[in-house]
């Protein structure tokens, strides 16, 4: 998430200010929905407590968007953007419509973690990949614009796969793509799953925790049985005493 030059950060500053985060994708999509859940609590953790609201720019996979934050927003602190990582790579490309600099932008972090999925409708009847490239009509998926995840995966699957593919660019967001395979006028779209990564349970998982809880144990007993030799050979030195004797002895 890019932003606009803070010129200052003290309480004096923010207080009583908005800060505008822009959202590069429609409403109801991945990007809208978290950038609003961040906005609802950001400004507690800013000195002065803004308020923060959400601005939805839409237009080629949030190169807009990009393109309004380095050229149109004020460099004074108070714009967020949240924009699509692949822009980043348009630029680095030349890709053409790129008219921001990336390096000039103050980064703030990434606020999740994408891990790609596909998803179709049950209506297109591709249930599998098999089916999928047995299929004597392109399969239609939605994409944003040039850079972004649902554009970009899609021709990705295209060549290297050899899929039946026809792309149809030109929607605001994943909200919309959406909608559009409910209605029926996409089979779906290759998305972005947010969040961390599914990770199916090891079996012996629960052994090996069992494994390492006991050898904890086993251990602990050792180092008190060294302790207490220890202790027998302070006390034996002490009085003269050698280990072996007092041994068989009652």
């Amino acid at each position: 998430m890019p932003s606009t030059v803070i010129s200052a950060s003290d309480d004096i500053f923010f207080k009583n200010k908005t800060v505008r985060m822009i959202v590069g994708f429609g409403a109801g999509g991945g990007f809208d929905i978290y950038s609003r859940a961040i906005a609802r609590h950001m400004g507690k953790h800013i000195p002065g407590n803004p308020s923060v609201v959400v601005e939805n720019m839409t237009g080629a996979g949030s190169l807009l968007a990009a393109n309004h934050l380095y050229k149109v927003a004020k460099p004074d602190g108070l714009t967020i953007g949240n924009i699509h990582g692949n822009q980043i790579l348009n630029q680095v490309l030349g890709s053409p419509g790129v008219e921001f600099d990336a390096r000039r932008f103050e980064w703030i972090g990434v606020p999740v973690k994408d891990n790609g999925a596909c998803a179709l409708t049950k209506a297109s009847g591709i249930t599998s990949l098999e089916r999928w490239r047995a299929s004597k009509t392109p399969v239609k998926l939605g994409g944003g614009g040039p850079g972004d995840t649902t554009t970009t995966n899609a021709k990705i699957l295209k060549e290297a796969l050899n899929l039946p593919i026809q792309l149809v660019m030109g929607y605001k967001g994943t909200s919309d793509m959406r909608l559009a395979a409910e209605s029926g006028e996409l089979a779906g779209l290759k998305g972005k799953r947010r969040g961390p990564e599914r990770r199916e349970k090891n079996p012996l998982a629960d052994r090996v925790r069992e494994l390492e809880r006991e050898n904890a144990r086993l251990k602990r007993r050792a180092e008190r049985a060294e302790g207490i030799v220890e202790l027998q050979k302070k006390v034996s030195e002490i009085l003269g005493i050698e280990l072996g004797e007092s041994a068989g002895k009652d």
